[in-house]
């Protein structure tokens, strides 16, 4: 279940970021930077994901590798990727050299909290954070006429991604020594899973709102 879970959040943050690039007109410069934060998001996301599945987890080496690029998707893809959506919702366009200070300053915090014991409580604390941000731009500003289904889609998405950054994520469960170890490590695997499957899902629904949007920002910087 876990490894299916795996190749399925793969997919989907493949397919998420191919859907930025799918737009009636060629993208603006401010929209490709946009595009290509996101982009560079999935691929972290997409790496993680399948990671485990290529690595060998009984070397050293193999552990490390993995670890690293756990905390490049938790600690940088996903912050990075709620600070995009609310820059298109908010309507603010940066250079891709603020986009990088911005990430070295997204690593640079997990590093100094790690180092100063807190790593457990930033990781939960960001999580939190980027689940805001995700409900603040897909309900800012809502379009009163949008369908029923669309809106069911949208709450939907964001739900399943509280419950992947907040209720299934194992570090979240580990760090905050709630529940006893001895209950949450058989549940694991399944929570694992289950995060997988609502990031995956969370994942295509909000790249294909974050592509429409995209899109009318794309449509009004094009000279008329």
């Amino acid at each position: 279940m876990a490894i299916f879970s795996s190749l399925i959040l793969a997919v989907a943050s493949l397919l998420a970021a191919l859907l930025l690039f799918r737009q009636p007109v060629k993208l603006s410069d401010s929209s490709k930077v946009l595009a290509s934060v996101i982009g560079l998001c999935a691929v972290f996301i997409c790496i993680a994901s399948i990671s485990p599945l290529i690595v060998s987890a009984n070397s050293h080496d193999g552990k490390t590798f993995a670890l690293m690029i756990e905390n490049l998707r938790q600690y940088l893809a996903l912050p990075l990727f709620g600070s995009a959506f609310l820059s298109l919702t908010i309507n603010r366009t940066f250079s891709r050299a603020s986009w990088g200070r911005w990430s070295l300053a997204l690593l640079a915090t997990f590093e100094l909290c790690r180092r100063t014991q807190a790593g457990e409580y930033y990781g939960i604390s960001l999580g939190i954070l980027t689940s805001l941000i995700i409900g603040f731009c897909i309900f800012y500003q809502a379009d009163k006429n949008i369908k029923l289904v669309k809106q069911l889609l949208n709450v939907s998405a964001v739900s399943c991604f509280v419950l992947a950054m907040l209720i299934f994520n194992n570090e979240a469960l580990f760090s905050l020594n709630i529940v006893p170890t001895s209950i949450i490590e058989p549940l694991t695997n399944i929570s694992l899973s289950w995060y997988n499957f609502f990031l995956a899902y969370s994942l295509l629904v909000l790249c294909s709102l974050f592509s429409e949007k995209l899109a009318k920002i794309n449509n009004s910087e094009q000279p008329i």
